[in-house]
């Protein structure tokens, strides 16, 4: 587990366990808590200056505010209502909110919904999908309509008062591009700018005069860092500039609200005509956490919401956690801004971790005897890492100059990166059987591949239905693969065989799971519940694969964020070993 410096995990308690029966966790502080500000005397040019009112909007448990990357929640122009993504038994679902009430109404046909948005009349809500469709939604029961039903990124979107939706489509590389509301041509609007490092268009915001377009230009790395510069882009010349260095920005009733790196907020006067400042910038608050993308919403009417943890970000403290939920530190000292969850090393002695700087994020190693702490990649743009059997060398999925989202291989001891894996999707993960002959990939599409380097360069579709199907793990002895799939309508784990995975199946989970993780001795098999407990299911894998039992380890008092992509935790050769962020909850000051 994680948590935020000077803070203390929580967990529920339980009766001490043996010191080998360990495992560490990625933990996430409370995901059901927005700030909300209303009224913006601290920004009005003249008139009648009202009190800044702020507060906290908690959620019941069913309603939860599910975390993801970018935003998940969204204000209507006049602020009587709240859209966010809500977690559910099925992964996440679409909630509305009205400001008084004290419950969210679902929207039917919004599962798996991401980054929401509304229209500018507050009628319509517009999201994301797991499978990446593009789905206008009623917020008054209307039945949903899809946009784009494939082929989006998850970089952040927004209603234009044109009658089109401006996010990031695949077919146009890392720009924004727009399509009509009521679906047809794609057309890209935005042109990276090599000269100032551009390699990403994120988050845009259409502004209210229909002249132009507010995004984030990522700067030499896909991964928010202190270099990122909100831009504005004229339509009628196609042209962008930057205006001032941040990771997200908003406009609002002459007003550039943005997040800098450093997780404060600032406003500056901004004239949407001359699409430029027009004065100097303020800082309004602090403690957005923005690694994963801030979570923040505001409203025409001058309504302010933002989730006040995240995913990501935040100093972290790599512990190793009982079977009870018992945490113990790894190094007293040792806290970073960990971009993943560290994996421990084939032997036991070293931690592998995808680490956030201002640069980007990139892959170390620590030598847990001596506490070494070295950098292996230095791309700023390297995730997911995992070790090869032998413990000589790692993989990790980055993207270079001319190249997409591809896994790449990198020794430990020296020697520069090469691409093992390139195929024409998006890769999201890699990892080895535990012989070292199969490297299975997962695409960000949701499909799951296997390739054997230095026999078949090619990959060999193992899992690619329509629906998604992600995480995949190889048993200790080759022969079972385990994994995550949405076939159900929910994520559950689900076993094949392995390589021959058409020959059977048999689901593990019950009510939900995700994060399949092996023991290392292959006779239990790890997930995690909608709920985010954690459960060690009995195994037998040396003929028919079998569940005998499944055993509920604990669950944590405060939240955990589920991933349903990726496994954020490992397993250490005594039991399991898991790190995740537990995050630093918001210190916001306004200064007038």
């Amino acid at each position: 587990a994680t948590t935020a410096s000077g803070a203390s995990v929580a967990v529920r308690p339980t009766e001490a366990s043996d010191w080998r029966q360990r495992f560490a966790v990625p933990l996430v502080v409370l995901a059901g808590i927005l700030g909300l500000v209303a009224g913006w005397g601290w920004l009005r040019p003249s008139g009648e200056v009202f009190p800044v009112i702020r507060y906290a909007i908690g959620f019941q448990e069913d309603q939860a505010l599910s975390l993801a990357y970018g935003t998940s929640i969204a204000v209507s122009p006049d602020g009587s209502l709240i859209a966010y993504a809500a977690l559910t038994d099925r992964g996440s679902e679409l909630r509305v909110r009205p400001r008084d009430a004290m419950t969210a109404d679902p929207i039917a046909g919004s599962d798996g919904v991401w980054q929401p948005f509304f229209s500018p009349d507050g009628g319509r809500v517009a999201f994301v999908t797991g499978q990446r469709s593009l789905v206008v939604a009623s917020v008054t029961g209307e039945p949903p309509f899809v946009v784009s039903d494939t082929g989006l990124w998850r970089n952040g979107a927004t209603w234009g008062h044109d009658g089109h939706l401006y996010i990031g489509w695949r077919q146009h590389g890392t720009v924004l591009s727009r399509v009509p509301e009521s679906g047809g041509t794609v057309e890209p609007v935005t042109v990276l700018d090599s000269a100032r490092g551009e390699v990403s268009h994120s988050w845009p915001d259409a502004l209210p005069n229909g002249r132009g377009l507010l995004f984030t230009a990522m700067r030499h790395t896909n991964q928010a860092t202190a270099s990122d510069e909100i831009a504005v882009v004229d339509f009628r010349t196609g042209e962008h500039r930057a205006i001032v260095q941040g990771i997200i920005g908003r406009y609002v009733a002459g007003y550039l609200l943005f997040v800098r790196y450093d997780g404060t907020l600032h406003a500056a006067p901004f004239d949407q005509d001359a699409l430029e400042l027009s004065g100097a910038p303020v800082q309004l608050l602090a403690g957005i956490p923005v690694e994963a993308g801030p979570d923040l919403a505001v409203s025409a009417s001058g309504r302010l919401a933002y989730a006040r943890t995240g995913i990501g970000g935040g100093l972290a403290q790599p512990v190793w956690m009982s079977r009870s939920g018992v945490a113990t530190p790894v190094d007293d000292g040792w806290t970073l801004t960990a971009g993943s969850a560290p994996f421990l090393a084939p032997d036991g002695s070293r931690i592998l971790i995808s680490v956030q700087e201002d640069d980007g994020i990139d892959v170390w190693v620590r030598e847990l005897r001596s506490g070494t702490f070295t950098k292996l990649t230095f791309d700023g743009n390297s995730v997911n890492p995992a070790w090869h059997p032998g413990g000589e060398s790692v993989i990790y999925r980055s993207v270079q100059p001319g190249l997409s989202y591809d896994l790449f291989t990198k020794s430990t001891t020296s020697g520069t990166p090469a691409v093992l894996v390139d195929p024409e999707g998006e890769i999201q993960t890699g990892t080895w059987s535990s012989d070292g002959r199969w490297v299975l990939a997962t695409t960000v599409d949701g499909d799951i591949y296997a390739t054997q380097p230095g026999i078949d360069s090619a990959l060999t579709p193992l899992l690619t239905e329509p629906f998604g199907e992600f995480a995949p793990t190889v048993s200790p002895n080759g022969r079972w693969l385990a994994y995550v799939s949405d076939e159900s309508g929910r994520p559950e784990i689900y076993v094949r065989p392995f390589p021959d995975v058409a020959a059977t199946r048999q689901q593990v989970s019950t009510e939900g799971g995700v994060e399949p993780r092996w023991s290392r001795d292959g006779q239990e098999l790890f997930f995690k519940t909608p709920g985010r407990a954690f459960v060690a299911a009995q195994v037998r894998t040396e003929g028919d694969f079998f569940v005998d039992r499944r055993d509920v380890l604990f669950t944590p008092e405060s939240s955990f964020a589920n991933d349903v992509f990726v496994t954020q935790y490992d397993v250490s050769l005594d039991d399991m070993m898991v790190v995740e962020n537990f995050l630093d909850e918001v210190r916001a000051a306004f200064e007038r």
